[in-house]
């Protein structure tokens, strides 16, 4: 046995470790250790680099104390400075020099001589199709050459390492968005702690430079035709000072306050519009971000953010600067109104007359406000007595304003969660030690509705033994709303990736198989054949994996979607007689057409597959027979449904309902409806891929789905997809023959041997010419030295070294008449926009069978 083949086989369990673990350190070294050992060198090197970087950057090193005398600058180095890594990241191909060899080469020859190397081997680390760096390995030997198999052990081992860098990138980027959630927390928390203005101006620079580096930090407020600035954070002296005022017009602050929009600006030095850039210039702020500061819809100020790096602001740094300059605006007019309030207890104390229009005026101000006041007092034996409450307690909690008056304790018996008074206790303890305290908590509305809530408590002593609580309650429920959402969202993000990358691999075995049992029952085992049978049902099991598939895919939001402007009408019509058939009979279906409904545009065959799995889990749940309803209809989704909703926006909308009268969804479980392989279902009873199915089409098809279920009573599914005003388009007929025959010569480039196998026999069975590749260079030199006409280009997309897309468009340089069909079982977004084909695309979705890639490369030749 040869040490290829000892090597061989323990590959997959070296790219399971590999691509498991996060600690990409922990991955280099393994790596390292590994190409040490396959190709009996002594030094090993790991490079970071992309095709489209000029600059090199030393990973890992078999020998740490060398890794830094690699480059000529700290931290990364040029790409030019190793001209025999430069070819193999430009060429995508292994190279390996010897000394005798590297004269042609001075700074190889240079390197290998101070090292006193005799071999260099350099090859590349690929990432879906993306060269992402190389490693370098040495020997101080004898010169020798490197075997094949030496050279595709260690290309899989490198390109096993580029998937562990990408994964270790992906994983630092789900930390970092993590971590400004966190930060983006603590802002909230750290400016609606206090109602003093000082003490949230700073509070909010000190924060905000943990998410928005940067030189220079300005709050403005509008204070009527002129901007005061309120605050300034600066690392000098330059510029206005805090008090100081100008003009609304010509400045970029000014231009942010009339039209409500922020602004995201590269290169302000060249940017002529606005004169209160010379300052900015003079202080040398290239990049700036100014945003309006919005609170109930008015815009009372803006607030800048400058930095001296060029290009320091991205869009996305805009979007984060926008919500928390909406949680300052919160925190200001809370401030400027509580300081208003406290001035008019002062008041109070000075008159009695004063003070009875100081409270009518104070109930003025606090009944605008949107969260709840209270004034608490505190007395040596810890008696609490309610001194003040805003009139929004009532919209707050549901319940009359006397019941809170009278009564201290009935807030945090009553109103409170149960489960959070313990919470609230300490707070109150906190309090009567002097302590400032703010928490979060539920609340339990006289509807029974549950709602969150932040209370932020500031204790003031007012003698030896008594103290004074001003507090301010507010509704947070939306907040943890999104928060949950966009959790939810990322943790089915990453499912969905998996899904995808399963199916990919299955697909291309499932050609195989399916497309062999066909060919086995159309050609050569005929009814008597006793093997018949069995080729039979390992077709049914490849159908049924292949469906399967189709529904990873269709949750990962990355099958290729065939939309048509459809009537959601006609589809329900369409499936009605089957539906009732599927239901049975101790189950009455009851179908609502909406009047004048309007068009949507989404896969026929997709939504019909939504409409299917849903009826089939209303059955399911109505097992001693019930009342099923389908019902279509117009609706308009306002801003305030659609904000609970980030994928959607306002507008009309089709939708789609499916009520059952079955058991309906316990509250624990309905969180969890839409994820893959979740199901109440006893075993073998389902995948548990359905509801995933209906959530990966509805998403992708840019619709939305929501669920309300209320045990023994039943559920009900709404999806709805955007309303669309073009003619209806109708379904193609699905071809059922063996498939017609041809004589073109078609070039074939499928980097799967088995799949590329099976497509090349049944063209040839239909009578066309073959000529075969396994990678884009083979197919570009088979081109090349081919002397006759190419009729069809038919490419896999996903292939290494040269994707599908990237091919057709060399070949079509030289080969202008040539049509393209592209094979694959999951694809990016290469020849797809969102999922859908690019107009004039041509496209065979893995597996196919051999009838269906006959009639495609007969419509594509003919088209």
């Amino acid at each position: 046995m040869t040490r290829y083949d000892e090597e061989l086989p323990a590959s997959p369990a070296v790219e399971a470790l590999i691509t498991a673990s996060p600690n990409l350190q922990y991955v280099l070294q393994i790596t390292i250790q590994e190409m040490l050992n396959l190709l009996s060198v002594e030094e090993c090197v790991i490079f970071y680099c992309k095709e489209n970087d000029s600059t090199v950057a030393v990973l890992a090193a078999s020998d740490p104390l060398r890794k830094p005398e690699m480059l000529s600058t700290p931290g990364r180095a040029a790409l030019a400075d190793f001209p025999l890594m430069q070819q193999v990241v430009l060429e995508r191909q292994a190279q390996h020099i010897t000394l005798s060899q590297a004269t042609a080469y001075p700074a190889v020859l240079a390197q290998m001589q101070a090292d006193q190397l005799k071999t260099l081997f350099v090859l590349p680390m690929e990432y879906q199709d993306q060269v992402v760096g190389a490693v370098q390995v040495a020997t101080r030997q004898a010169e020798r050459e490197f075997t094949i198999q030496d050279v595709a052990l260690a290309q899989l081992l490198a390109n096993q390492t580029a998937i562990a860098i990408e994964n270790a990138h992906l994983y630092v980027q789900t930390e970092r968005r993590a971590q400004q959630l966190a930060i983006l927390h603590e802002l909230d928390r750290a400016i609606s702690a206090t109602l003093h203005l000082d003490d949230i101006y700073h509070a909010f620079a000190r924060h905000t430079t943990r998410l928005l580096p940067y030189d220079r930090l300005l709050i403005n407020l509008l204070e009527g035709d002129h901007i005061l600035v309120a605050h300034i954070a600066a690392g000098d002296n330059s510029g206005p000072a805090a008090g100081a005022t100008f003009p609304v017009k010509s400045s970029a602050t000014g231009w942010v306050i009339a039209h409500g929009q922020p602004m995201l600006r590269h290169n302000i030095p060249a940017d002529t519009r606005f004169a209160e850039d010379e300052q900015l210039v003079a202080a040398g702020i290239h990049s700036g971000m100014v945003v309006p500061l919005r609170y109930k819809r008015e815009v009372i100020g803006a607030w800048l953010v400058g930095s001296r790096r060029r290009g320091a602001y991205t869009p996305d740094d805009l979007e984060i600067a926008q919500a928390i300059a909406d949680q300052l605006a919160n925190a200001i007019e809370n401030a400027r109104l509580y300081k208003q309030a406290r001035q008019e207890i002062a008041e109070r104390k000075q008159a009695e007359a004063a003070l009875r229009a100081s409270e009518e005026r104070f109930r003025q101000v606090i009944s605008s406000i949107s969260d709840w006041i209270y004034v608490t007092s505190l007395d040596e034996d810890d008696t609490k007595a309610n001194l003040y409450l805003s009139p929004h307690v009532e919209t707050l909690t549901g319940y009359p304003y006397e019941n809170f008056l009278t009564d201290w304790s009935f807030w945090p018996e009553v109103v409170i969660h149960p489960d959070d008074r313990a919470t609230a206790a300490e707070q109150t303890l906190r309090l009567a030690q002097g302590q400032n305290s703010e928490i979060e908590y539920r609340l339990i509305r006289a509807d029974g509705e549950v709602m969150w809530v932040r209370d932020s408590a500031r204790i003031e002593t007012t003698g030896p033994t008594s103290k004074i609580i001003y507090g301010v309650v507010s509704d947070i429920t939306q907040r943890k709303q999104l928060e949950a959402q966009f959790l939810q969202a990322q943790k089915m993000e990453a499912v969905g990736r998996l899904a995808g990358g399963v199916a990919h691999d299955f697909n291309n075995l499932l050609t195989v198989i399916n497309g062999y049992s066909e060919l086995l029952l159309q050609r050569y085992l005929d009814e008597q054949n006793p093997l018949r049978h069995y080729i039979e049902e390992m077709k049914k099991a490849g159908e049924r994996a292949a469906a399967l598939t189709g529904q990873l895919l269709a949750f990962s939001r990355k099958q290729v979607l065939q939309p048509k402007i459809l009537d959601l009408n006609e589809v329900v019509a369409d499936l009605e007689k089957m539906l009732r058939r599927l239901i049975g009979e101790d189950i009455e279906l009851v179908t609502k057409p909406g009047a004048n409904l309007g068009r949507i545009k989404a896969d026929p065959g997709q939504i019909e597959q939504v409409l299917l799995n849903l009826v089939v889990n209303a059955r399911d749940a109505m097992l001693g027979g019930g009342e099923l309803t389908i019902e279509t209809a117009n609706v308009m989704l306002d801003e305030a449904y659609t904000r609970q909703r980030m994928e959607l926006k306002p507008g009309w909308y089709v939708m789609l309902a499916v009520k059952d009268t079955g058991t309906g969804i316990e509250a624990d479980i309905l969180p969890h409806i839409f994820e893959p392989f979740f199901t109440t279902k006893g075993k073998f009873e389902g995948t548990g891929l359905g509801l995933a199915t209906v959530y990966g089409i509805v998403t992708q098809s840019n619709g939305h789905i929501d669920v309300s279920s209320q045990v023994g009573v039943g559920t009900t599914f709404k999806f709805f997809l955007p309303a669309v005003e073009q003619a209806i388009e109708l379904a193609e007929q699905e071809q059922m023959d063996e498939g017609p025959h041809g004589h073109e010569t078609i070039l074939l480039v499928e980097d799967e041997d088995l799949v590329r196998e099976l497509t090349r026999t049944v063209l040839l069975k239909h009578g066309y010419h073959v000529l075969e590749a396994a990678y884009g260079r083979e197919a570009l030199l088979i081109s090349q030295q081919h002397e006759g006409i190419i009729e069809l280009l038919a490419t896999d997309v996903v292939m290494p070294q040269m994707s599908g897309p990237e091919l057709a468009e060399r070949l079509r340089k030289l080969r202008p008449q040539m049509k393209v069909l592209y094979m694959s079982g999951y694809t990016e977004e290469t020849i797809l926009h969102h999922g859908v084909l690019e107009t004039g695309v041509a496209f065979l979705q893995k597996p196919f069978t051999p009838p269906g890639l006959a009639h495609k490369v007969r419509e594509v030749l003919d088209t």
